[in-house]
């Protein structure tokens, strides 16, 4: 479980989520057949990870009603939600939290300050430490706030900060470090809004559905969107 997003899909879906998973590294395909050729061709608004999530929002998360929006990016998921919210600037007004799991993303000279200023405002990442689960580490000024995953392996950063994940987006505190428990289902207590991760080759978005978990009680327009977005 340390490697994949079904815990954190399976979690949102049991509190009434939605849940929609896009391939950001899905940039070509072989046409269906009887559509012409069996040579590889560029996906359209898949060109690239980046041009994926961009597509993404302006078709699909852009029009749904939802009040809030989540995002967790893994890897190289981090450079694509830097990219996607320079490139749709409204994205600031809709993202309420993003959790990055050992982002490889990095701000350079072209970057916007009200973007960085963005980042450090709304963001938490968790990267590879020996340090407890969610202890604050050194965070240069103008960086994303960086906490211990609590393990020394990329691939397993996701899956170790789960519970700190789902309590940040949750808005309880975000600042106690806890021991790692590797292999745990989430409590109730955790999982009670439900995420959307950005994992490897994959890309999640959910939609919240129902402040208690029940489909259905929220009024249209009060949900809560959750977009993940991860690439290796």
């Amino acid at each position: 479980r340390s490697g994949t997003q079904l815990p954190f899909i399976k979690a949102a879906m049991k509190k009434g989520y939605a849940v929609l998973v896009l391939n950001t590294n899905r940039n070509r395909a072989v046409p269906d057949s009887g559509l012409g050729g069996d040579e590889e061709c560029v996906v359209r608004g898949s060109e690239t990870p980046e041009k994926h999530a961009v597509y993404v929002w302006q078709h699909i998360v852009s029009k749904c009603p939802a009040s809030r929006v989540d995002i967790i990016a893994h890897s190289y998921g981090g450079c694509v939600t830097l990219n996607l919210v320079e490139s749709c600037p409204e994205t600031r007004q809709r993202i309420n939290k993003v959790a990055f799991t050992d982002s490889v993303h990095q701000f350079g000279f072209s970057t916007d300050d009200k973007v960085i200023a963005w980042f450090e405002e709304h963001a938490i990442n968790w990267v590879t430490s020996n340090k407890l689960v969610n202890a604050p580490l050194r965070t240069q000024k103008g960086h994303v706030q960086r906490r211990s995953a609590g393990v020394t392996a990329h691939e397993r950063t996701s899956w170790s900060s789960f519970l700190s994940i789902f309590r940040y987006l949750d808005g309880e505190s975000a600042s106690q470090p806890e021991a790692a428990e590797l292999g745990a289902e989430p409590s109730q207590e955790s999982t009670e809004h439900g995420v959307a991760e950005v994992t490897n080759q994959a890309e999640s978005l959910q939609v919240k559905t129902s402040e208690e978990g029940q489909p259905g009680e929220n009024p249209p327009g009060e949900q809560d969107v959750h977009l993940g977005a991860t690439s290796v």
